[in-house]
């Protein structure tokens, strides 16, 4: 079985998460993708205006339901204690999955930083890496160096791909444009309409007098979602 994993903070997840995670799963040849949201993560902290855990968990598992069959989402950061190392989290996913071949997806900036992760031999032990670029200068020549040298140095696994359809969106800008009324057409409807309802990231949208792409967003964010057996985190909707 293969399995990938794709950890973040996905604050909030949007459509360029969703374009990486699946040019991944079909790269890869991905049995089961796991998406797991982080608690506290080792390299940035957290804007005082992210969501409760629960609101991020719930978010993801929408997002995993549009992924279709073979989507899970992990409780596993959020509900353990201090920082969200990727290496503890690896060696757990490894009990689960012994016989499994782990792929840990990353984007462009943590690829090239990965020498300098907590533990990173025992990352690059656990798991091969698929690194995506995420804007269109993120090529073989940036990739390159950093791939001979994590293979010369660690026995790394590595593939890179280049994203189809490329979605130019970060977290950070999108949640900017949330607060001034856009940034619906980055996100899958049922997590825009999750965040209009819950008022995320200081969304102020009228409930009773919404727009019709508003209110088509938060009919899908009210359908029914199928649980996967990692989650635990008591969600919130």
């Amino acid at each position: 079985m293969k399995i990938g994993i794709y950890g973040g903070t996905f604050n909030p997840p949007h459509l360029g998460h969703m374009a990486a995670a699946k040019a991944a799963v079909a790269a890869l040849g991905l049995d089961k993708l796991l998406l797991i949201p982080a608690a506290i993560p080792p390299h940035k902290a957290l804007p005082s205006d992210t969501p409760a855990p629960e609101h991020r968990l719930a978010m993801v598992e929408k997002w995993a339901d549009g992924m279709g069959a073979g989507a899970e989402v992990s409780a596993l950061e959020l509900e353990r204690e201090g920082k969200s190392y990727t290496s503890d989290t690896l060696r757990a996913i490894r009990q689960t999955y012994p016989d499994a071949e782990l792929w840990l997806l990353m984007g462009t900036d943590m690829f090239l930083t990965l020498h300098l992760w907590h533990e990173p031999e025992v990352i690059l032990s656990l798991a091969g890496i698929c690194a995506f670029g995420r804007t269109e200068q993120d090529g073989e020549a940036l990739f390159a160096p950093q791939r001979e040298h994590l293979q010369k140095n660690f026995d790394a696994k590595i593939t890179t791909i280049t994203l189809p359809g490329l979605v130019d969106i970060s977290s950070t800008r999108l949640r900017e444009q949330l607060e001034n009324g856009g940034g619906g057409q980055y996100l899958l409807p049922s997590v825009y309409g999750y965040i209009l309802m819950h008022r995320l990231y200081g969304t102020k949208a009228d409930l009773k007098n919404l727009d019709l792409n508003q209110l088509r967003a938060c009919s899908y964010s009210l359908s029914l979602i199928h649980i996967s057996e990692p989650t635990r985190l008591r969600r919130i909707s």
